[in-house]
């Protein structure tokens, strides 16, 4: 799809490498998101468009955790902070401002294997 001419936007995926099904919780602008990303799937957390300029991870989120998907939800573990250096992307066309796509890889050498359950049955 071609944008206005001084707009730009960017996609923002998370790439879920690791072991364990994840929740990933994103703050930008006062609105406060939490979104499932289960073990091997590529699943789109935001687009974020601003008039002037292509957003970059650090003008899009205020924060971003990710978490351990247990359930109940409230009780999920906090597991990693990604920095903005651990997005990995940028432009997708090559006109003005435009199209950006960043992905966060995640694997478990950032949020470490499962955690055992079996403790919890016994």
């Amino acid at each position: 799809m071609k944008l206005p001419p001084m707009l730009g936007r960017t996609t923002y995926f998370v790439d879920n490498r690791s072991s364990q099904h994840l929740i990933i919780e994103i703050q930008h602008n006062g609105s406060f998101k939490r979104i499932p990303v289960p073990r091997g799937k590529l699943s789109p957390v935001g687009v974020d468009s601003v008039l002037g300029s292509d957003p970059r991870p650090q003008d899009s989120f205020k924060t971003i955790r990710v978490l351990c998907a247990v359930l109940p939800a409230e009780q999920a573990q906090l597991l990693w902070e990604p920095r903005i250096d651990d997005w990995q992307g940028g432009r997708i066309d090559t006109e003005g401002y435009g199209e950006s796509e960043y992905t966060l890889v995640i694997t478990d050498a950032q949020v470490g294997p499962p955690p055992d359950r079996s403790e919890e049955h016994r």
